[in-house]
């Protein structure tokens, strides 16, 4: 009872190490997920690193080794599609290769044929070595 008297709540003491009813623990994972996205998404850069080099290692011709780097990032990266366009000194295509786009690709190839390649290509250009 309280000090007014007429009221009927009533205190419980219960042990912190043994309180009544059900329990639960609440844990936030999300920076655990974050930590395991993370080591996969190494693993497989890690997985297609390895296989490019064993592609350039094995590699009997650059035009066969440009289309194998392709089709091993399209495999293991997940990748929808790779392609590979190199370039001589005068920024024309000296050889090339695809991988996930097919007759889509050959719009890409006019474009860096016609010199009007795509922004991302001109930084990378652009870009120092």
């Amino acid at each position: 009872m309280t000090s007014q008297g007429n009221d009927s709540r009533k205190t419980v003491k219960t042990s912190r190490l043994n309180p009544p009813g059900p329990q639960a623990a609440l844990t936030d994972i999300s920076d655990r997920k974050q930590v395991e996205q993370r080591l996969r998404h190494l693993n497989s850069v890690l997985q297609a690193y390895t296989l490019v080099n064993e592609v350039i290692v094995k590699a009997r011709g650059q035009k066969q080794m440009l289309e194998d780097i392709c089709q091993a990032l399209v495999s293991t990266r997940g990748y929808y599609n790779a392609w590979i366009i190199l370039l001589d000194k005068e920024s024309k295509v000296a050889d090339q290769a695809q991988a996930g786009l097919g007759e889509e690709f050959q719009e890409m190839l006019s474009r860096f044929q016609s010199s009007s390649m795509p922004s991302c290509a001109l930084k990378a250009l652009s870009s120092p070595l």
